[in-house]
């Protein structure tokens, strides 16, 4: 290189247009790369968020199919019978659920596990289904931990099934 075309090459590097340049493509560059990374955050929020109503869907209606199973069982303490209310329901839509809760839960080995127990079906024993209101409880704390909710705890009293004598309750 001359002295001359050097010197010229030089001279670019103390111009103020180009720091002024130099500074433009930084703040591209830096504002480019935080747009990118925000979208990239809102995109896993999103998903997130997804799963999350998902799974509260199927916990919900994993709930509603307790009740089902609960509404055809009589329970018996002392004199006392509770009414069944007998409804039916598609065991597609009991596969469906299992299917649901073993994709979309957290802990999905322990909420299907306290699912059986909570409708008496205790899987590998061979005897009568086994059902109590403290199974029931032990699902609904397994869903406030899949919902990351506070775990509730109330007593297992037979007079919390005034459900059951509600008039035209069907």
């Amino acid at each position: 290189m001359s002295n001359e075309s050097s010197t010229t090459f030089w001279a670019a590097f103390r111009s103020p247009t180009f720091y002024a340049a130099l500074v433009a493509a930084l703040v591209t560059s830096y504002s480019l790369y935080q747009q990118s990374s925000f979208h990239s955050q809102d995109r896993e929020f999103v998903t997130q968020q997804d799963l999350r109503q998902e799974r509260k869907k199927a916990l919900f209606d994993v709930l509603q199919t307790i009740d089902r199973v609960y509404a055809n069982t009589p329970f018996v303490t002392g004199k006392d019978t509770m009414k069944v209310h007998p409804e039916s329901f598609a065991m597609a839509d009991a596969r469906d659920m299992f299917n649901r809760l073993a994709i979309y839960c957290k802990y999905p080995q322990q909420t299907i596990d306290t699912f059986y127990y909570a409708i008496g079906a205790s899987g590998v024993h061979s005897g009568p289904a086994y059902y109590s209101a403290g199974n029931i409880q032990a699902f609904r704390r397994q869903v406030a931990r899949e919902l990351d909710l506070p775990i509730m705890q109330f007593s297992d009293s037979f007079d919390r099934y005034w459900l059951s004598n509600l008039r035209g309750a069907k």
